[in-house]
């Protein structure tokens, strides 16, 4: 038989290392805080930044709509993306104290937002 074949992975997790981010340090509360400021608003993400490197982030999957029976939300506890870095710097350059207390919501576009635009006339 094939030794290599037998041995249980090394590792649990996916690629082989450990996350970044001690998931057990981060607060309950926080967590919850996210996921209900997510379902009461029609927010498409919610985020909270604990601190410089760690961020809980609520997203949906589809747009709220009236008969809709169920609702879709991914979870994100880990380090920032590439805007909330961006966020992160303006918020050391406004001189706002870390970690953010308020949540930070990203909306839906607006239905109407590109109708200002004049349409062709045909000729």
């Amino acid at each position: 038989m094939n030794d290599v074949a037998m041995q249980p992975s090394k590792s649990r997790f996916i690629g082989g290392r450990m996350p970044s981010t001690n998931i057990n340090c981060i607060p309950r509360n926080a967590v919850t805080r996210v996921v209900i400021c997510l379902l009461e608003t029609e927010a498409k993400r919610a985020t909270l930044f604990l601190n410089e490197r760690t961020v809980v982030s609520a997203c949906r999957r589809l747009k709220p709509y009236r008969s809709a029976r169920s609702v879709d939300v991914v979870l994100k506890i880990g380090g920032p993306n590439y805007r909330e870095r961006e966020f992160i710097t303006a918020c050391k350059k406004a001189g706002e104290p870390f970690p953010v207390k308020k949540i930070q919501f990203k909306w839906y576009p607006d239905k109407h937002a590109g109708s200002h635009r004049k349409k062709p006339k045909r000729k």
